[in-house]
């Protein structure tokens, strides 16, 4: 049985600039949905439905979760790569999420600060882990599921829990 992801050619590799921006965006937009979507359970949904209730679990740690991809202008003028919706006990709502391969500590930098300035929550996470996850490895999958709990709390905590946009 080949596996669902194969990016062991990239990992023992350190990849060019462009191809870092092309990688990102295929994170970003392609694999990191795909694998909410299939290991998370995730419901993926049009931008149009942000602000829908998709209802909630019973606990903490099974959530209900969709995730929406966000506009090409939300992305170039808000740095929004999508949004997270959530739903669990105490905690219903939407995320501004910013998902980043970045490993670079000023890019980094920029996106916390603007985490707490805007409230676009920042998840880091990388190729490699989400390879792993997308082909049964239960360690980076609770790696995952662990970040994804942090970026919640995170977004619960910010200005008064204002980083969890309430439902209708």
């Amino acid at each position: 049985m080949s596996p669902k992801f194969n990016f062991s050619r990239r990992s023992h590799q350190q990849p060019e600039a462009h191809e870092n921006t092309k990688l990102a965006l295929y994170v970003e937009r392609e694999l990191f949905p795909r694998v909410l979507s299939e290991n998370f359970g995730a419901i993926t949904v049009d931008r149009s439905n942000v602000g829908r209730n998709y209802g909630a679990s019973e606990n903490f740690y099974n959530p209900v979760y969709a995730w929406a991809t966000s506009t090409q202008q939300e992305n170039i003028r808000e740095h929004i790569d999508g949004f997270l919706y959530v739903g669990m006990p105490g905690k219903q709502g939407w995320i501004k999420v910013d998902v980043t391969t970045s490993t670079d500590q000023g890019i980094l930098s920029e996106k916390f600060e603007r985490q707490q300035k805007q409230g676009v929550f920042v998840l880091q996470i990388s190729e490699y882990e989400l390879d792993k996850v997308g082909n049964g490895d239960a360690t980076y999958k609770n790696l995952i599921d662990n970040r994804l709990k942090n970026l919640i709390e995170s977004a619960g905590q910010w200005r008064g829990g204002k980083g969890i946009t309430p439902v209708s």
